[in-house]
């Protein structure tokens, strides 16, 4: 059912030649889109081990730094789509003060999900609030740092310095 459904959306919503039985769009793919995903899908592992390097570094050189870096358990093989770090309660700057400041330093930052799940407009008529504070302290307070297969050793080693330098705001230094 959900797959005939799909087929309906990729295809202007016709159910058969010319009958549009609901609103749909093209979302097939060309054929240039497809070489390009194709050479893309082969450098896919070389991308996920320098995303894989770039998360290591920063692990290493954010340690200290009172951010609360990415937990990967044992045996999972992360490949760091996003590295998201948590600013705790206590961190130096407030989020967006951190943003602002990684910013003036030429550091992009982004902030994916600043909206709980359960504070989302299309719950809101699901006829059931929740509280879901750890949802709430994450969504308030964490924000992804560069770690994408481009990222250079340089760059990688200039965030981590620019990260490292807002300790010494709570030093009084």
């Amino acid at each position: 059912r959900i797959a005939e459904r799909v087929r309906l959306f990729i295809d202007h919503g016709q159910s058969r030649k010319y009958l549009h039985t609901v609103i749909g769009y093209n979302y097939r793919m060309t054929n240039i889109a497809a070489a390009i995903g194709t050479v893309q899908v082969e450098r896919l592992e070389a991308f996920n081990e320098r995303r894989i390097e770039n998360a290591r570094y920063l692990d290493r050189h954010l340690a200290g730094t009172g951010l609360v870096t990415p937990h990967v358990a044992p045996g999972v093989r992360h490949v760091y789509h996003q590295y998201v770090v948590k600013l705790p309660a206590g961190y130096p700057l407030a989020r967006e003060a951190f943003i602002s400041a990684l910013a003036e330093r030429g550091v992009g930052t982004a902030v994916h999900y600043p909206i709980p799940l359960h504070r989302q407009p299309v719950y809101e008529g699901a006829g059931k609030t929740a509280s879901c504070p750890v949802s709430e302290d994450l969504a308030a307070s964490v924000v992804s740092l560069p770690v994408h297969p481009s990222v250079t050793d340089e760059e990688r080693a200039y965030i981590c310095d620019a990260v490292g330098g807002f300790q010494a705001l709570k030093q009084g230094q």
